[in-house]
């Protein structure tokens, strides 16, 4: 394994990423690209937590967004969080939580939105403060300037992102970044692709209505480049081994939207080994 500049080392080590498993160093001309693997999904989750754990110590007001899909539910993301509040070992109480998505015409409220899921696994069960929650509203009639009020409250100053946790989708989407999504995309409405509509069946099975979304509005990648301090991924599953290996070792580009991240100075993949057996 190499050896990594002091800056690096302090970086990885304050992030708490050397507690379980391995990492692996992916150099590209830009990055250094982290790959922290891990014996099994449920050690994903309880790692991320910590992660979250460790930002919110150095910083108790810290604003984080926070992956939605069964990914955090399945690794016990969310479960270790609520453990550690009710061991009071992490105090939730100014913490600012961000979504990243949102269906286009799901009200906030409405079974299968974000919203409503990041309400109901990060925001009321941590007692994080309501009032300080940056969500997109798919229910909006100027989509616009919904959009433009979230991409300027992420670049308003104090408003960027110190943690940005996402998820990797089959297709290579982050948020609902779709390929095709270049590096300069920012916070907008996307058009949906046949693999993320299936998707949303799932999410929106509680609807009153067979209908399902064919747009989204999503933080944008170059959004996420530029108003985060620190971008970790979450990839679990024998699913996931090909759009992984594209992602870390392919070219970058729009119809892989992930492999844009590698560009972020400080992110991390945060793997199982089912996930990262062709690595």
């Amino acid at each position: 394994m190499e050896s990594l500049p002091q800056a690096e080392t302090l970086w990885l080590a304050a992030c708490g990423l050397f507690a379980l498993g391995a990492y692996l160093v992916l150099r590209s001309k830009s990055c250094l690209c982290r790959v922290n693997r891990h014996p099994t999904e449920k050690d994903v989750g309880r790692e991320a937590a910590l992660l979250v754990a460790d930002v919110l110590q150095r910083k108790p007001t810290a604003r984080i967004l926070f992956l939605t899909g069964s990914t955090p539910i399945r690794s016990g993301f969310f479960a270790t969080l609520k453990e550690l509040k009710e061991s009071n070992a992490v105090d939730f109480s100014k913490m600012r939580v961000v979504g990243g998505d949102e269906y286009a015409g799901v009200t906030p409220n409405e079974p299968g939105s974000f919203a409503l899921y990041l309400q109901n696994h990060v925001v009321r069960p941590l007692g994080a403060p309501e009032s300080q929650v940056l969500f997109l509203d798919g229910s909006t009639t100027d989509v616009d300037a919904e959009c433009q009020r979230y991409e300027s409250s992420l670049r308003a100053p104090g408003g960027k992102l110190d943690l940005c946790i996402l998820g990797l989708g089959l297709n290579g989407h982050v948020a609902f970044n779709d390929p095709p999504s270049d590096g300069a995309s920012l916070t907008r409405v996307v058009k949906l692709t046949p693999e993320s509509i299936a998707t949303s069946k799932g999410d929106l099975t509680l609807r009153n209505t067979t209908q399902l979304p064919t747009h989204a509005l999503s933080i944008g990648i170059a959004t996420i480049i530029e108003c985060s301090e620190a971008v970790c991924v979450l990839v679990t599953g024998a699913s996931k081994q090909k759009i992984l290996k594209q992602v870390l070792q392919g070219p970058v580009v729009p119809t892989v939207p992930a492999s844009y991240l590698r560009t972020h100075r400080h992110v991390q993949f945060m793997t199982d080994e089912a996930a990262a057996a062709l690595l």
